[in-house]
């Protein structure tokens, strides 16, 4: 039987690799996920804000960073949406109104009682990054005059309730690593900071969040499943998961399977030399 298995043909292995990769993306197995400390003080930050309060979903990301930003983004959506908090979005990286866009359609068409401009509202693009985040703290009302769609803020009630950004409790912010949006909002009286990164971003970000200038943090693929199954909504960085623990599995099973038939036709080589 080793004998057999040693003389697979290799593309056989490369196949079934590729079924196990594959497999979980198109129907998610649901393997267990361990938990880290940081992602559950990350969800129990969002979790104790109350219906009602006010929140800025900052969405500053770019296409290349989509594989490991959206799952983020869906699941902490999906959370601010089940506290019922009141969410202003906003984006300051080019190319990131699509995925404000995505999920302000998502949490409107998922959660009824969500209505635009009444609890969810979702502002332009803003040049200038650091500068503009400047200007949020300093004159929010002034520096934004219409939504993402271009219609007149003065007409949404959820506006007309604003004063500045000192009315707000958190701001959750899924970016690609830059911290040019931390220094202008931690210059707010109250305001909770929140950040979601990529996984290259993680060393840059960590000691932001390790000095408690932020009270949650999570970042990558291995950060949204976590989330995903913190809020209960498993999602495609679960399926990501899986697909990555059933290949460590199969590499891990040939690497076993290859040294028990190294050991096996040596001892028979052995055997064979011994009988000459």
């Amino acid at each position: 039987m080793i004998k057999k298995l040693s003389d697979i043909d290799v593309r056989w292995l490369y196949l079934i690799m590729v079924i196990f990769a594959i497999y979980p993306l198109l129907r998610p197995i649901g393997l267990p996920l361990p938990i880290t400390d940081r992602a559950r003080n990350s969800f129990a930050a969002i979790d104790a804000l109350r219906p009602g309060d006010l929140v800025f979903f900052g969405i500053d990301y770019s296409p290349t960073q989509e594989a490991e930003m959206w799952p983020q983004t869906l699941a902490i959506g999906h959370h601010l949406a089940q506290r019922g908090v009141k969410m202003v979005m906003l984006n300051m990286i080019e190319g990131a109104y699509r995925y404000e866009e995505r999920i302000r359609d998502f949490i409107l068409s998922e959660y009824p009682n969500y209505q635009y401009g009444v609890n969810i509202i979702a502002l332009p693009f803003t040049a200038g990054r650091e500068a503009a985040f400047n200007s949020i703290v300093a004159d929010l009302k002034g520096l934004y005059q219409v939504d993402l769609a271009g219609a007149a803020l003065n007409t949404l009630p959820l506006w007309n309730e604003i004063t500045g950004a000192g009315d707000f409790d958190m701001y959750v912010e899924l970016a690609d690593a830059p911290d040019w949006w931390l220094r202008p909002m931690s210059q707010v009286p109250g305001l909770k900071l929140w950040n979601g990164t990529v996984a290259s971003g993680a060393s840059t970000m960590a000691p932001l969040y390790q000095s408690g200038q932020m009270v949650g943090f999570i970042y990558g693929m291995a950060g949204a499943a976590e989330y995903e199954a913190l809020v209960k909504k498993p999602g495609s960085a679960a399926a990501a998961m899986d697909t990555q623990s059933m290949g460590h599995a199969l590499i891990i099973l040939f690497v076993i399977l290859g040294n028990i038939g190294y050991i096996v036709q040596r001892n028979a080589e052995a055997k064979a030399k011994g009988r000459k």
